[in-house]
């Protein structure tokens, strides 16, 4: 079943904004890249919501709402910690 994927106006500036940072700082192709693996993460969420997890605010607006990560998975905020040790 195809399904409506929204995408609020803050999160549409924030796609904006990081092509441009990832254009800028790496490459406009890589941009492109980032960009259509999004699109296609959305287009996965619409054509097969039911496997993907109910939002936490599901409940709140009493709707069947689903969510789903783009990228690298992460388990703990262990990765986010500096990694190099001074001596």
């Amino acid at each position: 079943m195809l399904r409506t994927v929204r995408v609020n106006e803050q999160a549409h500036c924030d796609l904006g904004r990081n092509v441009r940072f990832i254009a800028r700082t790496t490459s406009v192709a890589a941009a492109d890249r980032w960009y259509n693996a999004i699109l296609r993460s959305m287009e996965s969420l619409a054509e097969g919501a039911e496997v993907w997890p109910e939002a936490d605010e599901a409940a709140k607006f009493k709707l069947n709402l689903r969510f789903r990560i783009h990228g690298k998975k992460r388990t703990s905020t262990a990765s986010c910690t500096p990694t190099t040790t001074r001596r």
